[in-house]
Order: C-alpha cells, then sequence, then structure tokens
C-alpha cells in the first residue's frame, strides 16, 4: 500500500514552487507551469479494477498555474478518466439527473434553445444532454468519440457525429455548418488542450450563436479546500476570468456566468458575439482577482486542506481501528481515488467501501485496494461510522442512509473539515473523538 505520507509530504508552499521545477509547458499556451501541490503517484480517474488485476498507481499528479495565461492545470501528462458506455451515467444520481433538465429548460427559457435552433451537444458525460434536448424537440446533433454511443444515439433518433478534440487528425466537423447553440456540459476541463480546442468549437458557432459551457469552478473547489477535485483525466480547473480572455482571442464575449451547486460549485457561462455582458460576469471576475486565482498562491487554500486532512482525517481513522470502531466509506466515486490514495488511507484503515453502481461491486479502489460493496452490507451491518465520499450529494446521500443513521451509524464528511453531518448542519469533529 502506498506510504500515507507519499503525496501529502511532496505539498509545497506556494513560495517555494519554484523548487519543484515546472517539467511542462501550458497545454494552452505554451508557458511556464508552476507546480503547487503534488499528490504522488495517482491511478487514472475512474477505473476500477478487480483484486487480482494490478494496482499499479500509474502516473504522477501535480497541480500548477502558467506563469503566462493564469491556467490552473495538471503539471504532467495525465491518463484519460475511464468512459465505459456500459458503466452508470451521472443521471443515476438523481441530483445530478434533476440539474441536468434544469440545464436544458434554462436554455429554452433563456431562447437560446428551440424547435427551430441548430444546436450542437458535445459528448462530456456520457453526451446524455443530447437525449434530454430531444425530448424536449430542440433538433440536436452530438459530438462523440464513442462508437457505442454513437450507436445508442442512433437508435434514440438523435443524429450523432463520431469524434474529439483529443483526437489528431480532429473529426470533420466543416461539413456540419454553424449551428444557433453548441453545449459544452463540463468537456472543456477534460481535453488535453484546452485552448485550442475552444478555437475549434468557435469555429462552428453562428454569427449571432450562443455558446454555453458549464465546468467545475476553480473559485468554489478552492474556497471549498475540495483538493480532491485534483485528478487523472480532468486537465483543466477552469475559471470565468481565463475563459473570457479565450473568447476574447476569437472576437467572443461572456454574455452571462451563474454559479451553479452541483460537483461542490460549478459556473454556467453564455458566450456570443457584440452582446452585452450581465453584471454578474464582472462580480465573479473579480471575486476571482480577489482570491488571486491564476498565481500560484491562489491554490494555498488547496495546499493547505490536503496537510489538514493528512492530520484530520488518517488520525480520526487510527484512532476509531485502535478503538475498534468500524468506520467504512460510501461512494466511489473518481474523486474517491485522488483523496484516498493522497492520504495512503487502505483496507487497514477504511474496510470497505459501498457503491451503488453493481458494476464497481467486487472490484477494489486502485492503488489502495479497498474492496467496493453493495450499499445493502451497511443494513446486514451497521458500521458505527461512515464516511461519504461522494460529499457533493450529501443530502441525496442522507436520504437514502436513512435506515442506516437510524440503526446509529454516524455520517461524516473529509472536506474541507472532518465534520460530522449526521443532522444536517455540519459539525466539525477535528482529531479528537
Amino acid at each position: 500500500m502506498q506510504s500515507r505520507t507519499t503525496g501529502a509530504s511532496s505539498i509545497v508552499e506556494a513560495a517555494d514552487a519554484k523548487s519543484l521545477p515546472a517539467t511542462t509547458r501550458c497545454r494552452a499556451c505554451g508557458g511556464d507551469v508552476v507546480v503547487v501541490i503534488d499528490l504522488g503517484q495517482q491511478p487514472p480517474g475512474g477505473s476500477f479494477p478487480l483484486p487480482d488485476e494490478a494496482l499499479a498507481l500509474g502516473m504522477r499528479l501535480r497541480l500548477g498555474v502558467c506563469h503566462s495565461c493564469g491556467l490552473t492545470q495538471l503539471a504532467d501528462s495525465s491518463p484519460p478518466e475511464a468512459d465505459d458506455p456500459a458503466g452508470p451515467t451521472p443521471l443515476s444520481s438523481a441530483t445530478v439527473g434533476a440539474h441536468a433538465r434544469r440545464f436544458v429548460d434554462d436554455l429554452i427559457r433563456r431562447g437560446v434553445a428551440s424547435p427551430t435552433s441548430r444546436t450542437l451537444s458535445l459528448a462530456s458525460h456520457g453526451g446524455h444532454l443530447g437525449t434530454i434536448l430531444g425530448e424536449k424537440a430542440v433538433p440536436v446533433t452530438v459530438l462523440d468519440p464513442v462508437g457505442e454511443r454513437i450507436r445508442r444515439f442512433a437508435d434514440a433518433g438523435v443524429p450523432a457525429i463520431r469524434g474529439g478534440f483529443d483526437e489528431s487528425p480532429p473529426p470533420d466537423t466543416e461539413h456540419l455548418g454553424l449551428f444557433d447553440l453548441i453545449v459544452d456540459f463540463y468537456l472543456l476541463a477534460h481535453v488535453r488542450d484546452p485552448r485550442s480546442a475552444f478555437v475549434r468549437i468557435a469555429s462552428l458557432l453562428a454569427p449571432t450563436g450562443t455558446l454555453v459551457c458549464e465546468f467545475d469552478h476553480l473559485l468554489a473547489t478552492v474556497e471549498g479546500g475540495q483538493w480532491d477535485a485534483i485528478r487523472h483525466g480532468h486537465n483543466s480547473y477552469l475559471t470565468l476570468s481565463w475563459l473570457a480572455r479565450e473568447a476574447q482571442d476569437v472576437g467572443l464575449s461572456v454574455i452571462d456566468a451563474v454559479p451553479q451547486p452541483v460537483y461542490g460549485g460549478a459556473l454556467r457561462v453564455f458566450v456570443g458575439a457584440n452582446r452585452d455582458a450581465s453584471p454578474a460576469v464582472s462580480q465573479i471576475e473579480r471575486r476571482e482577482a480577489d482570491a488571486l486565482l491564476g498565481a500560484p498562491s491562489g491554490l494555498a487554500p488547496l495546499r493547505d486542506a490536503v496537510e489538514r486532512a493528512r492530520v484530520e482525517v488518517v488520525s480520526y481513522l487510527e484512532t476509531a481501528r485502535a478503538s475498534a470502531q468500524l468506520v467504512v466509506g460510501y461512494g466511489a466515486p473518481a474523486r474517491s481515488i485522488t483523496f484516498l490514495n493522497a492520504l495512503g488511507v487502505g483496507p487497514d484503515l477504511l474496510p470497505y467501501v459501498v457503491d451503488r453502481s453493481p458494476g464497481k461491486h467486487g472490484r477494489v479502489v486502485p492503488g489502495v485496494g479497498i474492496p467496493i460493496r453493495p450499499v445493502e452490507v451497511l443494513l446486514e451491518d451497521p458500521p458505527a461510522e461512515i464516511l461519504v465520499l461522494t460529499w457533493d450529494l450529501i443530502d441525496e446521500v442522507r436520504v437514502a442512509l436513512a435506515p442506516v443513521v437510524d440503526r446509529g451509524s454516524r455520517l461524516l464528511v473529509a472536506l474541507p473539515r472532518l465534520a460530522d453531518v449526521t443532522g444536517g448542519v455540519p459539525r466539525d469533529i477535528g482529531v479528537g473523538r
């Protein structure tokens, strides 16, 4: 098992970031990347092996900031997140599914999506927005790199083209013409070169069209100490300020920006040409500037949160083991891989995690080898405490685990601080019991 200090001991003060060489150039502009956080060797995101399969830790996971364009990004080459077309989609969560439908309703309410608009949906998160748009009578074409999903869209009567922005040569999209609406639902942060992808996306937008991007907002990630968002395959950590500059370079501008509550804090951004911006745009850009995002010192809260978790979470689990109190995990999302491997938490401290996805049952969290079991085992043998690794879905999880809580189990989250959330209001518990 990975040492419990492998990732956290490598965290550096922002002032000492120059001691970690900028081993890569910025994936967007080619400038120097200053490394601020080093989470050690980490497995690929989203891939959960069988117990007898290799548990190699994969590649180094470091986060840094470009000196030139201010893009926060992974500082090294990164394997893509696992993309299993047979696996569960984000819509399997009631919270995320409802959010996706509200997203489409918002497009219709604003008048940017209609039965007469030509719409392109980029295949982020499995491209499921294409189906929702179709259900709302919005003509849509989906761009997706996975052949199996292309076939599924065809079976559902949704036009789809196979291709992705990381491919070389890029997909043939010139024959498609221009679109009145282009929807990017969490794709841009996953591509290897977000600048070139953005330029290609913008080239498909009609002169009076609207591009809508939604992404995990770095401001929320930093303010919440949500360092488990750093993972292989999630190559960039976006701000409104960075996106606005990229839009300006291709003759577009940000029209509106609306914070969203999902995934710990996201941002929905509307981009177009020759239109005035809402007051929210400058307000969010000021908040990003005040937080020093775009500079190495802006990542200090994430660095501090890792250090705090190394003390609080590991000490708490060690104390539970010493007192024979059973603590298990709930959820095996991609972010759990980063969290558990960076802290070196294995089956000795967290004997198993449960997950609702049958495809993960009997598998293990890569790197640390923690078994993944069905949720039903919680009722068979209620643990003293459940560490919720899908903390961004805590309200949904609290409802699902009510029968287990009724039998005496407590619910914990580890970010931004180790806290008891059984009663709905987080109560910090620190390292003591």
